[in-house]
């Protein structure tokens, strides 16, 4: 494929100069007088190109599990007999059944090196480039904690699982407000800024960008805190035939019962009644009402007390016996005494 230099063409060790690949073919004559033919004998000398190993494909991260990719080898020259990969950043490889410019890898775990292994003639193998795929571990599962039902807190601490070694971040995906995080990297943040309604809070745990974050959501159902309400103003009833109704209004919540006493509030009886009115009859003695209003998981509250006063009759008036008298001026009434505190008084009929 080229001409040839020898540097000394005279002698049998003569040194060939200018070679490049390809096959050449050298005669070696040996004469001795013009009377004898001389003899010669050819050699073929095959001169192999070393082989290239190119350039593979750039290297790429992936997330250890579900992966895979193509890697690519260019400018290489010779022959492909295999390709080889390494866990242990080069220290050993292990051979892959592949002859092609393309290797395709899947499920890494755990990173890996490739290259590719080219070869010509009797020259030493050549290895391309090498194409390191880092495998970066999946983050941890996020965990929101327990969903959760509060009553009208002024602040709320989140219950996250901790995202170590990852890092984590709380997001608010709905709610009637908008919640202020005092830390929204932390497991462990305090909202606050909460109005009566439900929130859907959401735990990220998150590695590299190689590797899908993983969330989990919480749901916090924040209460309103019931209002008892104003029952009707007191009344005073006379004891034994007596009645009327009891209105509750400006309350919020469900009325679960209605409770009485008669001792002034040292101790109440409920009364199956979750409507806002209920109608008191025939008290014999003083007593009081009110309402119960619940809401949520908040304490239940009471309404404000009506108290039915219950006075005693009085006793029964005796105006004496009838009589007859003469032409009288002025005459003494014999009525009975009224004990305290009743107070008695006379008046003219006829």
């Amino acid at each position: 494929p080229s001409t040839a230099s020898f540097s000394n063409a005279t002698s049998p060790n003569a040194v060939a100069t200018g070679l490049v690949p390809g096959v050449y073919v050298f005669r070696w004559t040996i004469t001795n007088t013009a009377a004898c033919p001389p003899t010669h004998d050819d050699v073929t000398i095959t001169i192999d190109p070393s082989p290239v190993g190119g350039t593979t494909s750039s290297d790429a991260t992936v997330c250890a599990g579900s992966n895979g990719g193509p890697i690519m080898l260019t400018g290489q020259f010779g022959t492909i007999v295999r390709w080889e990969s390494s866990v242990d950043n080069g220290a050993s490889w292990q051979a892959i059944a592949n002859t092609t410019t393309t290797y395709v890898y899947s499920n890494l775990t755990q990173t890996t090196q490739y290259r590719a292994i080219l070869h010509s003639g009797i020259c030493p193998d050549a290895p391309s480039t090498v194409t390191t795929i880092p495998v970066d571990q999946p983050p941890i599962a996020a965990i929101a904690g327990p969903n959760d039902e509060v009553c009208s807190p002024a602040a709320y601490t989140l219950q996250g699982n901790n995202p170590a070694p990852n890092a984590g971040k709380w997001t608010m995906i709905s709610g009637p407000s908008t919640a202020i995080f005092s830390d929204d990297t932390k497991p462990n943040a305090v909202v606050t800024g909460l109005a009566p309604g439900t929130y859907i809070f959401r735990w990220t745990i998150s590695n590299t960008a190689a590797c899908t974050p993983t969330t989990d959501d919480g749901t916090i159902t924040i209460d309103k805190a019931p209002v008892g309400g104003t029952t009707t103003s007191d009344a005073t009833v006379c004891q034994g035939s007596n009645g009327g109704p009891i209105t509750l209004a400006g309350q919020f919540g469900n009325i679960v019962r209605w409770e009485s006493s008669i001792d002034n509030g040292a101790s109440w009886q409920p009364i199956a009644s979750t409507s806002t009115s209920i109608a008191y009859a025939n008290l014999t003695q003083t007593t009081q009402y009110r309402a119960i209003v619940h809401n949520g998981v908040c304490p239940d509250v009471p309404s404000s007390v009506t108290t039915i006063t219950v006075d005693t009759p009085p006793i029964a008036a005796n105006a004496g016996p009838d009589d007859e008298v003469c032409n009288a001026a002025a005459y003494t009434l014999k009525g009975n005494t009224p004990p305290a505190p009743n107070t008695g008084q006379w008046s003219m009929v006829t």
